[in-house]
């Protein structure tokens, strides 16, 4: 059995802060409505190269626990009648993370290239404005065995090192499982 350990109560309270007030200032108003001109969309996209592909199970459990620890994950934005006001981030009552967390293979070779193109199109897509605008998908079938997984946020949710900093918290260190439980969400 796992002794509960005095960090995670820690980790939990930065995870339920993370993102910040509901009420967008103004900077990451302006970065979500420029969205609608292609030229400025304002996503960033966070890319790890695997050496092998991680078990799909694993990482759509580790996703559950992220979207239930952090609301920012589970939350989408609202305009203001007229777009008077700031935009606010509510929870989604329709959040299905099989909608966020996708799962492909690439064609053989599975080439560098067909990899960047992949994520090139998939940076460039817009976000469905009615639901969390993030997107993380697994790509299998990488020259060599390989793998990457692929983490599209909107610049609204976070900066990029705010991502990484969050990344570094809840990201595992090793390719095996820890055989510790993350920490119990009882908040």
């Amino acid at each position: 059995m796992n002794k509960p350990d005095p960090a995670d109560d820690t980790l939990l309270d930065e995870l339920l802060l993370w993102g910040g007030p509901s009420e967008m200032g103004a900077f990451d108003a302006i970065m979500w409505r420029v969205e609608e001109n292609p030229m400025l969309r304002s996503t960033g996209t966070i890319v790890f190269q695997l050496d092998r592909c991680p078990d799909w199970a694993r990482l759509v459990a580790a996703h559950q626990w992220l979207v239930s620890a952090v609301p920012r994950f589970r939350q989408r934005v609202v305009d203001p009648s007229l777009g008077l006001g700031a935009p606010t981030w509510v929870d989604d009552p329709e959040f299905i993370l099989d909608y966020h967390l996708r799962h492909i293979r690439l064609p053989a070779p599975g080439s560098e290239r067909q990899l960047l193109d992949f994520i090139q199109n998939a940076a460039m897509s817009p976000f469905d404005k009615a639901r969390a605008p993030w997107e993380a998908t697994l790509v299998e079938g990488l020259e060599g065995g390989g793998a990457a997984y692929v983490l599209k946020v909107h610049h609204s949710t976070s900066d990029g090192l705010g991502f990484m900093q969050l990344l570094g918290r809840v990201l595992s260190t090793t390719a095996e499982p820890s055989g510790r439980a993350p920490p119990k969400l009882s908040r």
